[in-house]
Protein backbone atom coordinates (compact mmCIF):
# COMPACT_ATOMS: atom_id res chain seq x y z
CA UNK A 1 0.00 0.00 0.00
CA UNK A 2 2.86 2.25 0.35
CA UNK A 3 4.18 1.63 -2.62
CA UNK A 4 1.36 2.98 -4.44
CA UNK A 5 2.12 6.76 -2.59
CA UNK A 6 5.32 5.99 -3.90
CA UNK A 7 7.07 5.05 -0.50
CA UNK A 8 6.38 7.92 1.63
CA UNK A 9 8.06 6.04 4.40
CA UNK A 10 11.52 6.96 3.02
CA UNK A 11 11.08 10.52 3.48
CA UNK A 12 12.02 10.55 7.33
CA UNK A 13 13.35 8.87 10.09
CA UNK A 14 11.25 6.37 11.94
CA UNK A 15 12.05 4.53 15.40
CA UNK A 16 9.35 2.20 16.65
CA UNK A 17 8.61 1.27 20.43
CA UNK A 18 7.37 -2.30 21.34
CA UNK A 19 6.59 -4.25 24.19
CA UNK A 20 4.46 -5.24 26.97
CA UNK A 21 4.22 -2.24 29.06
CA UNK A 22 5.32 1.57 28.78
CA UNK A 23 5.02 2.29 25.54
CA UNK A 24 2.60 5.30 25.42
CA UNK A 25 4.78 6.62 28.20
CA UNK A 26 8.18 6.21 25.95
CA UNK A 27 6.19 7.08 22.91
CA UNK A 28 4.72 10.34 24.36
CA UNK A 29 8.41 11.60 26.28
CA UNK A 30 10.06 10.87 22.64
CA UNK A 31 7.35 12.81 20.67
CA UNK A 32 8.06 15.78 23.37
CA UNK A 33 11.63 15.77 23.12
CA UNK A 34 11.97 15.19 19.20
CA UNK A 35 9.28 18.30 18.97
CA UNK A 36 11.69 20.48 20.76
CA UNK A 37 14.10 19.72 17.79
CA UNK A 38 11.32 19.80 14.63
CA UNK A 39 8.49 18.56 13.73
CA UNK A 40 7.55 15.51 15.34
CA UNK A 41 4.68 13.01 14.83
CA UNK A 42 3.28 10.16 16.30
CA UNK A 43 1.11 6.81 15.51
CA UNK A 44 -0.43 5.19 18.43
CA UNK A 45 -3.20 2.18 18.63
CA UNK A 46 -5.20 2.17 20.26
CA UNK A 47 -6.81 5.38 20.33
CA UNK A 48 -7.94 6.92 24.62
CA UNK A 49 -11.02 8.79 23.61
CA UNK A 50 -11.22 9.96 19.49
CA UNK A 51 -10.21 7.74 16.60
CA UNK A 52 -7.97 10.81 15.11
CA UNK A 53 -5.66 11.11 18.13
CA UNK A 54 -3.95 7.84 16.82
CA UNK A 55 -2.41 10.23 14.39
CA UNK A 56 -0.33 13.29 15.97
CA UNK A 57 1.43 15.39 14.14
CA UNK A 58 3.47 18.96 16.54
CA UNK A 59 1.28 16.78 18.93
CA UNK A 60 -2.21 17.87 18.27
CA UNK A 61 -4.57 14.86 16.72
CA UNK A 62 -5.06 15.13 12.74
CA UNK A 63 -8.54 16.28 11.57
CA UNK A 64 -11.32 14.21 10.37
CA UNK A 65 -11.29 16.27 7.40
CA UNK A 66 -6.89 15.53 6.39
CA UNK A 67 -8.34 12.00 7.06
CA UNK A 68 -11.24 11.85 5.06
CA UNK A 69 -8.70 13.58 2.30
CA UNK A 70 -6.59 10.77 2.96
CA UNK A 71 -9.03 7.88 2.49
CA UNK A 72 -9.98 9.41 -0.72
CA UNK A 73 -6.07 9.40 -1.81
CA UNK A 74 -5.52 5.93 -0.91
CA UNK A 75 -9.02 4.76 -2.76
CA UNK A 76 -7.27 6.51 -5.67
CA UNK A 77 -4.08 4.75 -5.77
CA UNK A 78 -5.12 1.42 -5.08
CA UNK A 79 -8.08 0.94 -7.40
CA UNK A 80 -5.92 -0.95 -9.85
CA UNK A 81 -5.53 -3.50 -7.24
CA UNK A 82 -8.75 -2.64 -5.12
CA UNK A 83 -8.32 -6.24 -3.45
CA UNK A 84 -4.85 -4.42 -1.53
CA UNK A 85 -7.50 -2.41 0.17
CA UNK A 86 -9.98 -4.69 0.31
CA UNK A 87 -7.57 -7.08 2.24
CA UNK A 88 -6.05 -4.26 4.52
CA UNK A 89 -6.29 -4.65 8.35
CA UNK A 90 -7.58 -0.69 9.92
CA UNK A 91 -3.93 -0.97 11.33
CA UNK A 92 -2.24 -1.38 8.05
CA UNK A 93 -4.77 1.84 6.68
CA UNK A 94 -4.11 3.90 9.79
CA UNK A 95 -0.51 3.13 9.69
CA UNK A 96 -0.09 3.94 5.88
CA UNK A 97 -2.22 7.53 6.71
CA UNK A 98 -0.02 8.42 9.53
CA UNK A 99 3.14 7.71 7.31
CA UNK A 100 1.99 9.33 4.10
CA UNK A 101 0.80 12.26 6.60
CA UNK A 102 3.97 12.47 7.95
CA UNK A 103 6.21 12.36 4.68
CA UNK A 104 4.17 15.68 3.85
CA UNK A 105 5.03 17.55 6.39
CA UNK A 106 9.17 15.87 7.29
CA UNK A 107 10.56 18.92 5.60
CA UNK A 108 9.94 21.42 8.23
CA UNK A 109 11.81 19.15 10.45
CA UNK A 110 14.61 19.85 8.73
Amino acid sequence: MLASLGDPQGTFEVFHIGGTNGKGSVAAIAEAVIGRQGLAGLYTSPHLSDFAERIRIAGRPVSAELLEECWVELQKVTWPDADQLRSATLVVILFTFAINNYSSTATFSQ
